[in-house]
């Protein structure tokens, strides 16, 4: 038996992913310190009606978007090794740092001429910056499982 999802609850996703991007880098922008008192009302205030409209989500959906979004955002906070913003590895150009347009499922290319596998990109970005670290102790490299 096969499990389809409909074009309508595709799209609710689609739009909740791209709601929490925005909503990340707004609050970075706009909420310095996520400990302080009345973050939640703050947020709400700023983007509960923009996340209604121009993302279609319905209301307790929003309201649960911009709560994750702040989660996700008070961890990051929090981490005192806090590292690469979360997002936009993955489209963010190796040659000269802007960011990159899909062209094609999973296929970004950049104004400058670059163009690679979003994938790809993300794991350049991230080793380049730092912020990840390739193994090279032998059972890390060992394929054979269950010895």
């Amino acid at each position: 038996m096969e499990n389809a999802l409909s074009n309508s609850l595709l799209a609710l996703v689609n739009n909740y992913v791209k709601a929490i991007r925005f909503i990340l880098f707004w609050l970075r922008e706009n909420v310095p310190n996520p400990e302080e008192k009345g973050v939640i009302s703050t947020t709400h205030k700023g983007l509960y009606t923009r996340l209604r409209e121009e993302y279609y989500l319905p209301s307790k959906v929003a309201e649960d978007c911009y709560r994750d979004a702040l989660s996700v955002y008070k961890a990051w906070y929090n981490n005192p090794r806090k590292g690469r913003f979360p997002r936009y590895s993955s489209v963010s150009c190796l040659k000269c740092g802007q960011r990159m347009i899909e062209v094609s499922h999973r296929w970004f290319k950049c104004s400058c001429g670059y163009e690679n596998d979003h994938d790809v990109i993300a794991i350049m970005n991230l080793n380049g910056r730092g912020s990840l670290t390739l193994s090279t102790a032998p059972q890390m490299r060992d394929v054979n499982p269950n010895r």
